[in-house]
């Protein structure tokens, strides 16, 4: 397969690092076609290991983006529109976050269907009005909660604010 990849390399004065490439983007055609439909993709590569002097031989891909627009991050195969692997214990393959520190705010990913908007579920983290009150929620496109999951245990079913460890508010 070919591949082409522009390198970045590290100037620290007084002197340039021409053997040790920092980053580098390649362009390549993927070798999982035949010969006469291969397919390019797009790969994003950094040096975790410092200075080498061996040139690209420490650069591990982080992402790629197949030609048909599947992305992979910590994999070389993305088999969905979105691929993100982590490495394996304990470590965060996902961090979505609101970066307001006031209370009462959410972070929340939104999960749909047909066009933007049009059908979905709200699913993420609430920062709560009060310490007591901060939590997993997961709210329906009206914008009702329907379930809660508090930091102290304690889970709602049709309440955000749950008052004993299960709490059901509802007529059926």
């Amino acid at each position: 397969s070919g591949i082409d990849m522009l390198d970045f390399k590290a100037y620290y004065p007084p002197n340039y690092d021409t053997e040790t490439s920092k980053a580098s983007i390649f362009v390549g055609t993927s070798d999982k076609h035949t010969l006469n439909t291969h397919g390019g993709y797009l790969a994003f590569k950094v040096n975790q290991s410092g200075f080498s002097g061996s040139g690209s031989t420490n650069l591990i891909e982080a992402m790629r983006i197949e030609k048909d627009g599947k992305v992979g991050i910590g994999t070389a195969s993305p088999t969905h529109t979105l691929n993100a692997v982590g490495a394996s214990g304990t470590s965060v393959v996902q961090s979505i976050r609101n970066p307001n520190t006031s209370w009462g705010q959410y972070s929340l990913t939104r999960y749909g269907t047909e066009t933007a908007d049009f059908r979905y579920m709200d699913f993420g983290y609430y920062r709560g009005a009060t310490e007591g009150t901060r939590g997993l929620v997961i709210k329906s496109q009206a914008d009702a909660t329907l379930v809660t999951f508090l930091d102290s245990g304690k889970v709602g079913i049709g309440t955000a604010s749950p008052l004993v460890n299960l709490h059901v508010n509802g007529t059926n």
